[in-house]
């Protein structure tokens, strides 16, 4: 124990070995690579790896598969809202304790083995639903990231009665608008038109 690494010491390669055993005795897998902070198993058609980052703490896992432009890659959070919507957790995990690294990685494996089976063997059912919670989340990172700040601009635009800045805001995400938006944003046309600002 005493020639090892900090990272070494955590034994996340052999507790990942361990507690994922069941990805080579059930479905196939082999691993393909392990060292002190990534562990990586492939099918013929799929890789599942696992990494700790050592500055953050945080542990992760993904499942990638197919080929050329139709290629996939989903993190353990997408592939729980994709195949267990109803699943209380967030799937993150972030810890730089030996225990508590174990205990991630053993709830990461169970997790796998209770809701991932289908993607775990490639089946297109799973990969479709978890595709499609991916693209729900991306959709709501872009509207938090993007079109609720040009919102809040409008709204505060809208407040102080400047019209042609509303129009500007409001045309620029014209597609995501609610109704009410939407109102006001022909409000403030008709009136900037008519002269008014």
């Amino acid at each position: 124990m005493n020639g090892l690494n900090p990272r070494e010491r955590l034994g996340f390669a052999e507790a990942v070995t361990e507690l994922f055993r069941f990805l080579e005795t059930d479905y196939g897998y082999r691993q393909t690579h392990a060292d002190s902070t990534s562990v990586a198993y492939k099918s013929r058609d799929l890789e599942i790896r696992l990494w700790h980052d050592f500055r953050s703490g945080e542990v992760e896992l993904y499942v990638a598969g197919g080929r050329g432009s139709q290629k996939w890659k989903y993190h353990l959070p997408e592939i729980l809202r994709g195949l267990a919507p109803d699943y209380p957790g967030k799937g993150i995990y972030q810890t730089m304790n030996k225990d508590l690294l174990r205990e991630s990685l053993a709830d990461m494996a169970g997790l796998i083995h209770k809701y991932g089976d289908g993607l775990v063997r490639g089946a297109r059912e799973a990969v479709r639903l978890v595709e499609a919670a991916h693209r729900e989340e991306a959709r709501k990172t872009t509207e938090y990231y993007t079109i609720s700040p040009v919102k809040e601009k409008a709204d505060a635009a809208w407040k102080r009665r400047e019209y042609r800045e509303v129009i500007a805001l409001y045309a620029s995400i014209e597609s995501h608008l609610s109704s009410l938006e939407r109102q006001r944003l022909d409000y403030a046309r008709r009136h900037s038109a008519g002269g008014r600002d």
